[in-house]
């Protein structure tokens, strides 16, 4: 089952080809060379194991910001890596313990939640949504950004 919700709603897809979002991961963690990614691989190959042996649920969330691309153009990269910064705090605050978030690249995360069903994967991404949507304040300017959230249930 495969959901997206968005800051302009809440959309739901049905679909027997979920597993294509965690294997993009998992193949996009060959692809990059970085330790963070790794671990995020080794976590969800962790999650898959768990489940397929005792049907432990367990949700994948991808997250890109919304019109991201106009802050760098338009502040900087310097100021873009600054607000990425802002938004790993906002997110790690809306995750449990037993979590992981990590980022992909550019403005993309992906957000693996342990023992989470439907309900569970649902609440975290609105909790996320919201958190994202509060103002940020960096160098006296203020601004609001919102995110697009895919999530794959296993």
């Amino acid at each position: 089952m495969l959901f997206h919700l968005s800051g302009r709603g809440l959309f739901f897809y049905l679909s027997w080809r979920h597993m294509v979002l965690v294997n993009a991961c998992r193949s996009r963690s060959q692809a990059k060379d970085t330790e963070h990614v790794r671990l995020l691989a080794e976590r969800i190959d962790f999650s898959l194991g768990l489940s397929q042996r005792d049907g432990t649920p367990f949700a994948i969330l991808f997250l890109d910001l919304d019109r991201f691309k106009q802050i760098n153009d338009s502040l900087g990269h310097m100021f873009g890596d600054r607000v990425l910064v802002d938004v790993a705090e906002r997110l790690k605050g809306c995750l449990r313990q037993a979590d992981t978030a990590s980022r992909l690249g550019g403005d993309e995360f992906v957000l693996l939640l342990h023992q989470a069903d439907a309900r569970g994967a649902e609440i975290t991404a609105r909790r996320v949504l919201e958190a994202l949507s509060e103002p940020y304040s960096l160098d006296e300017m203020s601004f609001t950004l919102t995110a697009s959230i895919g999530i794959a249930l296993y």
